[in-house]
């Protein structure tokens, strides 16, 4: 194994010495024994397929839930000297580690895979960490694995733009505003802007600036004309128009009358 690629090995995995390694995924059910005889079937089956030794493939099954202590001392499993890091001394189970991603140091290594951890706390700290790893660190094509896993908690609503916003950016010294612009950039407009409430976003921009982006009639056509001349005085409004164009809009009579009562009141 190159340096490269020990940089993204979490702990577990990269204190293997085997030629071959199978990755289990448990992300939304728990460990459970039928679990491990899942994967050691996987197992099996792929050093026959492959005709491999035994002994050069090692199994881990990563879990996102912590496994319950009972079930870990039921199918014969403890923990090693590797925080998060759980073996077997039976031979038949030997080559299969468990790897609890929340109990995972958060060292470089392990950021990417604790992503996938069920503590929302502990991913957010880890997004927080990884960008603030910054440009050189973090290449194109890793910023788009990371979007991708941003994507997954949004769809199934288990961590949103505002929580990020709010626990990553708003509450970070590490991060620098060019990661978070290029971020949100990579994100998509309307992607990261579908997360908040109107007036969370027109909150940071000054009214002249926002309306500068949209014709007046696209502005006005938001709302009702009571609401648009309750917020200015009458001077304020009739000082936008020419005498003709607002006497145009009245009937005949409204005027005369009008006149009536002018001339009546000046005599």
């Amino acid at each position: 194994m190159d340096k490269k690629q020990l940089e993204y090995l979490p702990d577990g995995i990269r204190q293997s010495s085997c030629k071959h390694a199978i990755l289990e995924l448990k992300y939304t059910e728990s460990i459970s024994q039928l679990a491990i005889y899942q994967t050691m079937g996987y197992f099996g089956n792929y050093a026959r397929l492959k005709r491999l030794d035994i002994q050069s493939v090692s199994v881990f099954v990563l879990s996102s839930k912590s496994p319950q202590k009972k079930l870990l001392d039921r199918i014969g499993y403890g923990p090693t000297e590797i925080k998060g890091v759980y073996a077997s001394q039976e031979i038949l189970a030997h080559p299969l580690k468990i790897i609890s991603l929340n109990e995972l140091t958060e060292e470089k290594y392990n950021l990417w895979i604790k992503l996938f951890s069920s503590k929302k706390k502990q991913r957010l700290s880890v997004l927080k960490k990884i960008l603030s790893l910054g440009k050189k660190t973090l290449s194109r094509g890793l910023l788009i694995i990371l979007m991708k896993i941003i994507k997954l908690w949004n769809a199934i609503g288990e961590i949103t733009m505002q929580e990020i916003n709010k626990d990553v950016f708003d509450d970070s010294l590490d991060v620098d505003e060019e990661m978070i612009a290029l971020f949100l950039t990579m994100m998509g407009p309307k992607r990261v802007l579908k997360q908040f409430k109107p007036e969370d976003i027109f909150s940071q921009f000054k009214p002249e600036d926002i309306f500068r982006q949209f014709k007046p009639e696209d502005i006005f056509s938001q709302f009702k004309p009571e609401d648009v001349f309750r917020q200015f005085k009458p001077e304020d409004i009739f000082s936008q128009f020419k005498p003709e164009e607002l006497l145009r809009r009245l009937d005949l009579n409204t005027i005369e009358d009008y006149l009536a009562k002018e001339k009546s009141s000046r005599s």
